[in-house]
């Protein structure tokens, strides 16, 4: 649970800072080009920056009880709680965003496609008109534009030379990329940013490219005026948008890209900053007692103070981590939740308190070595080490493609929840 906690607020600190960069110094101020696949990469790297781990320095040693090494799987036994747990309804409430999402962006397709086939086809030819008797604001999306039918004949060939930049840059395709991030980072008010400035870039290219080929603004202006009321899909490039008044701006004002390449350029050692900030890690060097056999780190090195007696080494992580059941350490945590059993007499006594045990996963994947660290209770020492001693087998561990015992150390905290 709070592993989840600290990865959203991490892609929320990653977001404001790369939307603030874009504000600064490349909104307005690069190639449309470049200003829609930054956004569009912004939101990706976001979510997937603070889930690298990247070992780059060696952690000094330290006390267990200091914290728990690399291997840690963290869990809590709480006696008398029912009902659904914390993470859980914190999945259950992010499944219920994501599913409102899409069906929303369902919603926008359906009536799009009822729009096309309602509508009367006044083209086939690449891109496809539809004229519509709805009252909308005209739109395009994918290779289709559709209009109202009534846009008076002097404002068409504008409109649809706008709608024609939309489907020539495959903005459509842009915007749904981006409504699908949005849907699975609906939590992310910064995501819900970008795909509003990604909207104005695609305006603001489409309204170059009227320009552009020889259209007077204020006639032009004149013709977004009276095109501003209607049904527009967010999902869909429309030709008048709410943000009129930037657009207009953009217009009247000569756009400058000077530098553009240095602005573009300086996204590289912002994304440095971010991966040292969020992705790299200490190399797991914790020097740990496992009898004859030696304890290396994920480089192959021997971990200081402790002698190789024999080729059996241990590791405290691999290059390729064991896993369980096609999961990682979270799959074993929930099927050790599901398995123990909170000791009768540790209930009765009315003790908490944590049980930390270590294990290896070796190399055939079953679990050896199972020890404890720290008990608070006998009966709970001993009932934790039933569970990890039954565990299923892991896929091994593997260092330079040869299959390694790896090291895990996992802290349980035995809890007194509300009666059930």
């Amino acid at each position: 649970m709070g592993d989840l906690i600290v990865y959203m607020l991490e892609t929320m600190v990653c977001s404001a800072v790369l939307m603030l960069f874009y504000g600064l110094l490349l909104n307005r101020k690069v190639p449309f080009a470049v200003c829609r696949a930054y956004l569009l990469a912004a939101a990706v790297v976001a979510a997937v920056i603070p889930l690298l781990r990247i070992p780059v320095w060696h952690a000094a040693p330290g006390a267990l009880a200091a914290g728990i090494t690399a291997g840690e799987v963290s869990l809590a036994v709480v006696a008398g709680a029912g009902g659904i747990g914390m993470r859980d309804a914190v999945l259950a409430v992010y499944s219920a965003g994501v599913i409102v999402s899409l069906a929303v962006t369902a919603v926008q397709l359906c009536r799009i496609w009822g729009m096309a086939r309602r509508g009367e086809t006044v083209r086939d030819r690449a891109p496809r008109i539809v004229r519509t008797a709805e009252r909308i604001s005209s739109f395009s999306f994918f290779g289709t534009i559709y209009l109202s039918r009534e846009i008076a004949e002097a404002d068409m060939a504008a409109i649809v030379t706008h709608e024609n930049s939309h489907v020539r840059h495959k903005h459509s395709a842009e915007k749904v990329a981006m409504q699908l991030l949005r849907a699975l980072m609906w939590w992310n008010p910064f995501v819900w940013i970008a795909q509003r400035r990604l909207s104005e870039v695609h305006e603001y290219e489409a309204d170059a490219d009227v320009l552009d080929e020889g259209y007077d603004v204020n006639d032009y202006i004149a013709s977004i005026l009276k095109n501003l009321l209607g049904y527009s899909p967010d999902i869909a490039n429309s030709f008048r948008d709410s943000l009129t008044k930037k657009r207009f701006k953009m217009m009247i004002t000569k756009r400058r890209s000077r530098y553009a390449l240095l602005r573009t350029l300086a996204v590289l050692p912002l994304l440095a900053a971010l991966l040292c900030t969020f992705s790299f890690t200490a190399k797991a060097v914790e020097p740990v007692n496992v009898g004859h056999a030696a304890v290396k780190n994920v480089s192959g090195e021997p971990v200081a103070g402790v002698a190789a007696q024999d080729e059996d080494e241990v590791y405290m992580k691999a290059e390729t981590k064991p896993r369980f059941q096609n999961g990682d350490e979270n799959n074993f945590r929930n099927w050790v939740m599901a398995h123990i059993n909170y000791p009768e007499e540790t209930l009765k006594s009315g003790k908490t308190g944590r049980v930390i045990v270590k294990f290896i996963v070796e190399k055939d994947g079953s679990i050896g070595d199972v020890s404890l660290l720290e008990t608070f209770d006998k009966a709970a020492g001993e009932e934790t080490i039933r569970v990890v001693e039954s565990s299923p087998k892991w896929s091994a561990g593997m260092v330079k493609g040869k299959a390694v015992r790896v090291q895990y150390i996992m802290p349980i905290n035995f809890l007194r929840g509300p009666e059930s």
